[in-house]
């Protein structure tokens, strides 16, 4: 058998999966004024560490959401938990805490397809 050219050894997934991560601060409180871009170049370090991408920022006092490019090793449940995470204990580090609500939403954004995830049980 010949030996493929392709595998898991030299290859670097595409980040072509897009999800979209929704905060909301605890009842009665607001989110601060939004962070400049050098503390979200240093989230970006840290998400990337998860496989995140950072791709765009919508902030208010009443919602955070954040859109990602991942890959198919991420989990919902992983990506929930960096997304949110990482976002908290860096505003805590620089002397702005916030509480959120437990409630968030997730959302798979794009054209996600079977074959994108790399699942290849089911037919598109």
């Amino acid at each position: 058998m010949p030996t493929p050219i392709y595998n898991i050894q030299n290859l670097q997934p595409a980040f072509h999966l897009r999800y979209t991560w929704t905060g909301w601060p605890t009842d009665g409180t607001h989110f601060p004024t939004q962070p400049d871009e050098p503390f979200f170049q240093e989230r970006d370090k840290a998400w990337a560490t998860d496989c995140l991408k950072r791709i765009s920022t919508q902030w208010s006092a009443d919602q955070i959401q954040l859109a990602f490019s991942t890959t198919p090793s991420v989990s919902p449940t992983l990506f929930v938990a960096r997304a949110k995470g990482r976002l908290q204990h860096a505003l805590r580090l620089d002397g702005t805490p916030v509480k959120f609500s437990r409630k968030v939403s997730f959302r798979s954004i794009g054209d996600n397809h079977w074959l994108s995830i790399g699942c290849s049980c089911m037919d598109a």
